[in-house]
Formats: structure tokens, sequence, C-alpha cells
């Protein structure tokens, strides 16, 4: 029960502190309801200020039930240099608030009431200003606040400048992906210091088709004041038969100013296309044994399966005991191309049994941004057997050549007695032939 009462209690504390936080209003309001001095129509119905002459009026009723006493009003243009007035009359005034009869109704309002003199040789145009408001309220706390205007001189010397849009920030919000949707975000301003763009529109044109808006190809702006800028987002779709390369995009505009005039204008800009790399590779070949000391040849297709060239194909090595293989460098593999790595791998001559490693494959795509894979492999290093060979003892072999030498010696000799026996056998032939008389 006690726990209760306590988280109860701590409840609220904490409202009563948050509870004035949120709470808290814009110290001033702008009565937009009735026409006051010096006023054509009420803020509500889009008031603008009053130009007589060469007198400028410029009237902000402000209401406020923080603010004590005083408060101090000053005059800011956007642009001091292009300001059709001189800045050197007073352009800050201390206004006390007081009770106004308007329509039969009592207010109790701070009117404050610029009025501007105006320059002879002043030009046509639309000219941005700000009101800032500063006082301070019962515990003497400063209160600070400020209100947008634009002084519109429409009697003035024509405007000579022709005024063009500002693109910038022109950038995909996240990667734009082939196939995919994506958001085009950009930020457009109107650099001109007096003229308002009216009907301003822009449209995307990518000229390989391959980048196109989601919906409409036209982002309607509307107006933009001097100065004012804003940012758009255009909804984009990438073809499926994109390619995964920098796409160079046009952002063309029209817009209106002046008297009726117009302009156009275009820029471009480059969007990168990006597609996951897409690299397989076939079963690695590689014997499934080698002997110490020998080569051992590795084969293996990697092929290219997406949209956009693959850069600097590596393969390394990591076989413990197998060298020589190092890095096989592919290079490029263009989009459905196939292309074959081989490797002579050497195992080492104190390499013996299973060996178990990997070859990383490394690769790029069209941006540098760097993919890896690894394919596992496995090879059994075997003993190199030696041929052995029998030395013959130095005795047997001398023996062996005495022998060989008796033997040699008596073919001759035999050879030798058998010419002399023949030889005599022939001379007592012819001798008896001879007696004969034949």
């Amino acid at each position: 029960m006690k726990k209760i009462y306590w988280l109860f209690v701590c409840a609220a504390l904490l409202a009563a502190c948050l509870l004035p936080v949120l709470a808290q209003e814009e110290p001033f309001v702008i009565e937009g309801s009735r026409l006051y001095d010096r006023m054509t129509r009420p803020y509500d119905q889009g008031y603008q200020p009053l130009v007589e002459g060469r007198t400028a009026h410029i009237v902000v009723p402000l209401l406020s039930d923080a603010s004590v006493g005083d408060i101090t009003a000053t005059l800011v243009p956007a642009d001091a240099a292009a300001f059709p007035a001189s800045l050197d009359q007073p352009l800050s005034q201390v206004v006390a608030r007081r009770e106004e009869a308007v329509d039969g109704d009592k207010l109790s309002l701070y009117r404050v009431h610029f009025r501007l003199a105006l320059y002879r040789d002043r030009m046509k145009g639309d000219y941005p200003f700000q009101v800032v408001v500063e006082g301070q309220d019962a515990a003497g706390k400063p209160l600070r606040q400020t209100f947008d205007g634009v002084l519109v001189v429409v009697d003035g010397q024509p405007n000579p400048e022709v005024p063009a849009l500002a693109l910038t920030d022109v950038a995909a919000e996240s990667d734009l992906l082939v196939g995919e949707e994506g958001l085009l975000r950009l930020t457009v301003r109107n650099p001109s210091a007096s003229q308002r763009l009216r009907g301003v529109k822009l449209r995307l044109v990518d000229d390989k088709g391959e980048i196109l808006p989601r919906e409409s190809d036209t982002l309607y702006v509307g107006e933009l004041l001097p100065g004012e800028e804003r940012a758009l987002a255009l909804p984009l779709r990438v073809v499926s038969t994109a390619a995964a390369l920098p796409h160079a995009v046009a952002l063309s505009w029209e817009l209106g100013y002046g008297d009726a005039k117009a302009a156009t204008g275009a820029e471009r800009f480059t969007l990168a296309v990006h597609q996951e790399a897409r690299l397989r590779y076939g079963e690695p070949v590689l014997p499934s044994s080698v002997m110490q000391g020998d080569i051992a040849t590795f084969s293996m297709n990697v092929m290219n399966m997406g949209r956009g060239a693959l850069h600097n194909v590596l393969l390394t090595f990591d076989l413990p005991g197998l060298s020589g293989g190092g890095s096989v460098l592919v290079g490029k593999v263009d989009p459905g191309e196939s292309k074959q790595a081989t490797a002579n791998l050497r195992a080492a001559a104190d390499a013996l049994g299973a060996v178990e490693g990997r070859v990383q494959i490394t690769y790029e795509d069209a941006y540098g941004k760097g993919y890896s894979q690894e394919v596992p492999l496995s090879i059994s290093v075997e003993k190199k057997k030696v041929a052995v060979f029998e030395v013959p003892d130095a005795n047997k072999k001398q023996d062996s050549m005495q022998l060989r030498e008796i033997i040699a010696w008596s073919a001759g000799g035999a050879l030798l007695l058998a010419l002399l026996v023949q030889s005599i056998l022939l001379r007592r032939r012819i001798r008896t032939l001879e007696e004969k008389g034949m």
C-alpha cells in the first residue's frame, strides 16, 4: 500500500513539473480577424503591407497573455542591400499595450506600426522581412518571437532580374538497387532577392530510361518567396534491367515570375545504381593426394551472375604445407561471364598427412566496395618413395673381372689354335694335289 502511495506522489510531482513545459505556447499571437489602421485586409485573409506613394505601412497587431509592460519590435530585412527602403530610418520601436476599440469590441493588444520611406527609384518585386518582438513576463523572464512578412512593390521600376531555381542536396535517401524502389531527396531554393517564383515544377529525366518516377514525372512545388527554400522528395523506381553503374539524370524546372514572365532550366546529377555483387564459383578441382615435393594443380571456375562487372577478382590460398600457389589474379569478370582460375601448389618436403585449408575469393563492385568468400580445401600429402640399388662388393667385382679376362684369353687361344690347324691341313692337301700332277 505504501509503495502505491509513493508511486502516486512521484507521478503527481512529475506531472506538476512537466505541465508548464507541455502547456507552453508562443508568447505573442497575431490578431488576424480584424482590420486596423493602414490595413487593407486582415491577416486571416492574406494581409500585405500597404504602400501609399513613397510610404510603406507594416502593421502587426499582437495579443499576449504572457507579456507584461512594453515590448520592443525590430524590422529586419532579409536582404538589406535589395530592400526598397533606407535602413537609416528608425527600424525599431517600443510599443505599449493599449485598449483598442475594433468593430465595437475592446481588445488589449500591442499594435506595431512601421512607416517606411521608400526609395524613388525602387524596383518592382517582393521583399521579405522579419519583425522581431521582445518583451518579458511577470516574473521578468525574457520573451522573444519572430514574425515573417513580405513587402510587395508594384509601382516601381521594371525589375530586370531573370530568376533561376537553385537545386541542392540532391541524393538518394539510400542506395538505389536494381529492380527496387527508392526515394530522391533534394532542396529547392529561390536565390533571388526580390523576385517571387510562382508555379514552380520539376521534372526528372534519365537518358537511359532506367531510373523512372514511381508516380508522376513532374513534381509541383508551387510558390517560393525570395530566399525561401524547401525540402522535397521524389519517389523513384529502378527497372530490373538497369546497369549497376552511375547514372546521369536531369532535373528540369519551369517557373513563372514578375508580370506573367516564365523561365526554364535544367541541371544534371549523378545517381549511383547498385546491385548486390553475385559471384558464384564451381566445385574446386584438386587432387586428393600429392607426394612430398610434387606439384598439385588446382582449378576452379568463377562466374558473375549479377548485372554489374566485378573487378580485381583475386584467389588467395591458405594450405599449410603447400607453397608456390600464393594468390591468383582473375581480374575483371563481366556480367554473365565465367573465368577459370588455376594454380600450381607444391607440397613441402617435410609435409605429411591430411592438410585442411581454404582459398579466399575477394572482389570489388563498380564503386570499389569489397566482398569476400571462402572455399574449404583438403588434400593428403604422402611420403616420397625412394628406389634402393645394391652396390656390389669390390673383391667380387675384381674376381669377376679376372674370370672374364681368363675366359677371353682362353677363347682367343682356342681360336688361334684352330686357325693354325686349319692352315696345316690346307698345305698338306695342296702338296698331295701337286704330286698327282694335277
